[in-house]
């Protein structure tokens, strides 16, 4: 057999045409910013662009909203550059002093001459103890101000005096307000209405000033010579007014009925 008749194909080395494709590598940052070229490949073979600023123009960047390069054309409110203001201090108004009782208005309530008037508001009531004169509100604190002075502020005997000083003052306060307004009442029934509120007021400071006259003959014993309401005699009193055994029962029944007549 002839060797034509043993066919052979010949390999071929050669690699197929390759088609046409490019790559475009950026090496920079995302705004180019970093002065480099740009590098493209196409056609098996590499391209160097010149390196451009792509910086946006006149503020702007891409995708994002413009700013203005003028910031003076910008409104500003006049608010931010306001001094803050200091916080304003509330005023504290204290009630006016009340006025000097007189020897003449102790003269004017009948009063023997001699009391200490001190502690006494003229516009007031006068309550008589031991050569010293109060009112209601002063009476109630100088009370008050002892049984702390002896018990101490969360005894139970401390809450009977604030109660009774309270009494003291709603009693006081209520008949002024019924003597301010007995002129102005014109039906005959509403002023009759008015005085037996006044009277039925006043027998019931009447009652009050009974019980503290009790109370005096204990505080001579205990105080010192020429000593009108010292230390030792306010202790006594306190002793008698709220002691067991003593003047309790008609310190408590004595607020029970101003309770029930202020109601």
């Amino acid at each position: 057999m002839s060797q034509d008749m043993f066919y052979e194909p010949k390999v071929s080395t050669s690699k197929p045409p390759r088609g046409h494709s490019y790559t475009y590598v950026q090496s920079s940052t995302p705004y180019r910013e970093s002065g480099e070229g740009q590098i493209l490949e196409a056609l098996g073979c590499m391209f160097t662009l010149p390196a451009s600023s792509c910086q946006p123009s006149n503020g702007c960047y891409a995708g994002c909203d413009c700013y203005s390069r003028d910031t003076s054309r910008c409104r500003r409110d006049p608010g931010f550059d306001a001094q803050p203001r200091a916080p304003v201090q509330p005023r504290v108004v204290k009630p006016p002093a009340p006025p000097v009782a007189t020897e003449q208005d102790a003269a004017n309530h009948k009063m023997p001459p001699g009391f200490s008037l001190k502690d006494w508001d003229p516009r007031e009531r006068p309550i008589l103890l031991l050569g010293s004169v109060f009112d209601a509100n002063s009476l109630g604190k100088w009370i008050y101000d002892l049984t702390v002075y002896k018990v101490g502020t969360r005894g139970p005997l401390a809450e009977v005096a604030d109660r009774l000083w309270l009494l003291l003052v709603d009693i006081s306060e209520k008949s002024k307000y019924a003597k301010q307004i007995a002129g102005s009442v014109r039906s005959k029934e509403e002023r009759q209405i008015v005085e037996q509120f006044l009277g039925s007021s006043e027998r019931r400071m009447n009652t009050l000033q009974l019980l503290l006259k009790t109370c005096e003959a204990p505080m001579l014993k205990a105080s010192s010579k020429n000593e009108s309401l010292g230390q030792k005699s306010g202790i006594e009193f306190i002793d008698t007014l709220f002691g067991r055994g003593r003047e309790l029962s008609r310190t408590e029944r004595f607020m029970r009925d101003v309770r029930r007549w202020l109601h």
